[in-house]
């Protein structure tokens, strides 16, 4: 499967800063990128938009004192006739300001149809990053507009940040 090289690639450079590669793994280089969002495995099943460089929201939502320093693939197993790529291995983590380090698994499931990428679901966080409808237009999720189902209801957004969201919940029980 020629679609693979692309993704493997782009684990290859993420964490060295490699932008070009990293945005080829989920079709975001080009005149018209591709738009991603991505959708919880939970009771709610709430959706937020993947951002600029969707290739990031694949290791979960790391707090703003991490970076992502490396990613180490330990696994890799395509499976043509099902048109999956199941890849697997290590991601490390630093805190900024510090040479500490944290390293965390990871494993994906990447789902292929009509010559690109659909999805790709992280197995251990429990979500998938989704490809958008070429109808929704990334300027509206950039711009914070609400998404629309395709019944035309307002397809429900994360917070912003949950830790803040969980913090102000809790702020608010302690002002009672």
């Amino acid at each position: 499967m020629e679609l693979l090289e692309p993704v493997r690639r782009g684990y290859h450079a993420l964490g060295f800063g490699a932008d070009e590669d990293v945005r080829a793994m989920l079709d975001q280089s080009g005149p018209e990128p591709a738009c991603w969002e991505v959708h919880r495995f939970s009771l709610r099943r709430r959706s937020r938009p993947a951002g600029e460089v969707a290739a990031l929201a694949l290791f979960g939502r790391l707090p703003p004192q991490f970076e992502l320093v490396r990613v180490r693939v330990t696994t890799w197993l395509p499976d043509e006739r099902r048109a999956r790529l199941v890849v697997g291995g290590h991601f490390r983590l630093r805190l900024r300001g510090t040479w500490e380090t944290l390293e965390l698994p990871f494993s994906h499931v990447w789902s292929f149809a009509d010559g690109r990428v659909q999805s790709v679901s992280n197995v251990l966080e429990g979500f998938e990053l989704r490809r958008l409808p070429a109808a929704l237009s990334c300027v509206a999720q950039a711009s914070g507009q609400q998404l629309r189902t395709a019944g035309g209801r307002p397809r429900p957004l994360l917070p912003p940040d949950a830790s803040q969201h969980h913090a102000r919940v809790a702020g608010s029980d302690l002002r009672r």
